[in-house]
């Protein structure tokens, strides 16, 4: 009863992937600048946002070659009605926007309004039109670029307050409520690392496929060891610009790489040297993770290096407590060789199915 009870359970932990895609939920940023006379803003948006955007609305683009224009053109129109902003407790409206790319194929779209003298409030309803998840990160300066205020809008915390300091007042900062401090803001980068790994199907199903052969601990710890060192390493580089690959690159090779520890899986190959597989596979993992810090670096926004280190730290705490779970179920169902067998035979077959889909989805687009 027992082993029966493990394996189901440990069989099921791949049942709800099936319908998913393994997409990110996104982060989207909103730089304002304030000055004596007007208050400026930067909404910044992936290209993938920006078309999931559309997506949710069935406005779909009639063809490929319309693409970026259809797009754009949707974003003009329906952004001003996904910001509610009001200056010394009056509501204005937002001016036409015009939309253009940047070189990394961002969506930014600029506006101008009249500063505020005493109050400046907030209030995103993008976060919660955009799929579950998604943070946008609001920042707001003065024209010196001190930081006046910060804050990782939520669909469940999509509201900003910020009173405006006095012209005759020196070098203070805006006082703003405490729950939207600059620290417990960036904090919230932590958060949405966990987040990001826990609903990342298929980052979970390759560090799942990695230790469902039944590791000992050494060597399990020497694999996840591999995949946080690599994809650390490009996570960093692809968010500091230093390094850029097209997601229509990256994407493919994590759906193959699922698939091909699944494979490897059921050829019950030696696992001793697999972490330097791993590690190979884990650099392009790191490129996918900076799909959801894509705009953490743009122009308006501090330094992006104290909020990526908590992203990460909150991706290796979700990796870590996932594999917590999974490998004690794992090592008790080797006490038995038919179940273990038909355990990793089962989840490893259906890793490979996943995988395979994954990656005709994203290299041929069906």
């Amino acid at each position: 009863m027992l082993r029966t009870t493990l394996l189901a359970l440990l069989v099921a932990v791949l049942l709800p992937l099936s319908p998913l895609h393994g997409h990110d939920p996104g982060l989207s940023s909103l730089a304002l600048r304030l000055d004596p006379v007007f208050l400026t803003g930067r909404l910044t948006l992936s290209s993938s946002d920006a078309a999931t955007l559309v997506d949710m609305t069935n406005e779909r683009p009639e063809s490929a070659e319309r693409t970026t224009a259809t797009i754009d053109h949707f974003l003009a129109s329906q952004i001003p009605g996904l910001l509610e902003i009001r200056t010394d407790g009056a509501p204005v409206l937002l001016p036409e926007l015009h939309p253009r790319r940047d070189q990394n194929n961002n969506v930014e779209l600029e506006f101008s309004l009249p500063a505020p003298r005493s109050a400046l409030t907030l209030r995103s309803m993008l976060v919660a039109t955009m799929p579950r998840g998604h943070r946008q990160h609001l920042t707001v300066e003065a024209a010196d670029e001190r930081l006046l205020g910060e804050k990782l809008l939520s669909a469940a915390a999509n509201e900003f307050a910020a009173s405006i300091p006095a012209p005759e007042s020196p070098a203070g900062t805006a006082a703003l409520p405490s729950e939207t401090t600059a620290s417990q803001s960036v904090l919230g980068y932590y958060f949405l690392g966990v987040e990001h790994i826990l609903t990342g199907f298929d980052h979970l199903l390759f560090l799942f496929a990695l230790i469902v052969t039944g590791v000992g601990l050494r060597r399990a710890v020497g694999i996840i060891t591999s995949f946080t060192v690599a994809h650390s390493m490009t996570l960093a580089l692809s968010v500091l610009g230093v390094l850029r690959i097209p997601s229509s690159v990256v994407e493919p090779i994590i759906a193959f790489s699922v698939a091909w520890v699944a494979v490897e899986n059921l050829l019950h190959r030696d696992s001793r040297h697999r972490w330097a597989l791993t590690f190979l596979f884990g650099l392009a993992h790191g490129l996918g993770f900076a799909a959801a810090l894509g705009n953490l670096a743009t122009p308006g926004n501090s330094t992006p290096l104290f909020p990526l280190a908590l992203f990460n730290l909150g991706v290796e705490s979700g990796q870590l407590a996932v594999a917590s779970l999974v490998l004690p179920l794992v090592w008790a169902l080797k006490r038995s060789t038919v179940a273990f067998a038909l355990c990793t035979t089962v989840a490893s077959l259906a890793t490979v199915a996943l995988g395979v889909s994954w990656l005709i989805q994203r290299t041929v687009g069906l």
